[in-house]
């Protein structure tokens, strides 16, 4: 148990450093680079893509099997309040209720 913390620890602190070190590379690299407005977009669209590809990841998979209908629903759920541009609070109440639903019905 101690092993999987420890790990679990390690994880979390390389993703803190990677994430400040990613912060203040934006600032330094402008000072010698100029980029031009295409390449600024395209970048967001990279981040938008990168993110949207692991949550679809997360929602599908747990570990190296397949996650079940309750996540997938939950998530469908979840994008639709979100779409329809509802409160974040009915938005996750929305979602986990209905996980909870279909797992306690079986489907699961």
């Amino acid at each position: 148990m101690q092993n999987d913390t420890s790990l679990l620890l390690v994880g979390v602190l390389l993703l803190v450093v990677g994430t400040y070190l990613l912060r203040i590379a934006g600032p330094l690299l402008s000072r010698h680079y100029r980029f031009s407005g295409e390449f600024k977009q395209l970048l967001a669209e990279m981040v938008a893509v990168l993110l949207f590809a692991v949550a679809v990841s997360a929602t599908f998979f747990e570990a190296d099997h397949y996650a079940g209908h309750a996540r997938v629903l939950g998530v469908c759920v979840a994008a639709y309040c979100a779409y329809k541009k509802l409160p974040f609070v009915v938005t996750v109440l929305s979602a986990a209720l209905s996980t909870a639903l279909v797992r306690q019905l079986g489907i699961a």
